[in-house]
């Protein structure tokens, strides 16, 4: 088969585009992950922009394929902070390092607001 320098260039620029465009919407490279305990109800009616969606009882499970990183900043969220802290302590025992109990809806969106405002 000949080279094909275009042809060779034009596929070297399509990986690259692919690969710019899967980590601008990996929640991964982010400086934080935020994740949100609160029932699929709760969650429908009102969450944080960029949240994922994880049942408090079922992390464990799901966090693996979302947030493989455990050094990463993983911000848990719920209705008022209670049911956040049992997956804190999930996420903690399974060796996620850098977990935060983020509150409630209303004390998450505060602590994003401090974050932006510091970057």
């Amino acid at each position: 088969m000949p080279y094909h320098p275009t042809r060779f260039i034009c596929i070297a620029l399509t990986m690259m585009i692919c690969t710019l465009a899967v980590q601008a919407n990996d929640p991964i490279k982010k400086k934080y992950v935020i994740i949100d305990v609160r029932s699929d109800g709760e969650f429908n009616d009102d969450h944080v922009k960029g949240a994922l969606h994880m049942g408090y009882r079922s992390i464990d499970k799901l966090i693996g394929k979302k947030v493989p990183d455990k050094k990463q900043k993983i911000y848990v969220y719920c209705a008022v902070g209670y049911r956040a802290g049992m997956p804190k302590k999930t996420l903690e025992k399974m060796g996620y390092t850098n977990v935060h109990n983020g509150g409630g809806l209303r004390s998450m969106r505060t602590t994003l607001a401090k974050l932006d405002e510091t970057k």
